[in-house]
């Protein structure tokens, strides 16, 4: 776990990284809308090792291991926020969001989905 003043990060990957990007300006905390980035390994369709040699480089589309995990943002000022699972191009989705019991007032728990990699959390 990555703990900060206003952000937790919780990933069950062995490997992966989590941004968060204010994209009106502000601080995290302070932010009315924030980009969330999620990724872990990802290797090209058909890529091929054995015992730590390459058998084949593999080629398009890269696949990307699922994710598991959670992040947890405290805002300050208040306002409830609202979580939307954006595509790959940052258009949002249908899919539902998840968010977990445990964030305190003004704050925010997403469930990381396994094949989303990007989240708007405006609030």
């Amino acid at each position: 776990m990555v703990t900060t003043a206003n952000v937790k990060i919780a990933l069950g990957n062995e490997f992966g990284t989590v941004s968060l990007v204010s994209l009106d300006g502000q601080p995290i905390a302070a932010s009315r809308k924030v980009l969330v980035q999620v990724m872990t390994q990802e290797q090209p369709y058909g890529f091929r090792e054995e015992n730590g040699t390459i058998k084949a480089l593999g080629s398009a589309p890269f696949g990307v291991k699922k994710i598991a995990g959670s992040v947890e943002v405290q805002f300050t000022g208040g306002g409830e926020a609202k979580v939307t699972a954006l595509d790959a191009n940052g258009y949002a989705t249908k899919q539902a969001v998840n968010l977990l019991p445990g964030a305190s007032s003004g704050g925010v728990k997403i469930d990381l989905l396994p094949d989303v990699l990007y989240y708007l959390v405006s609030r």
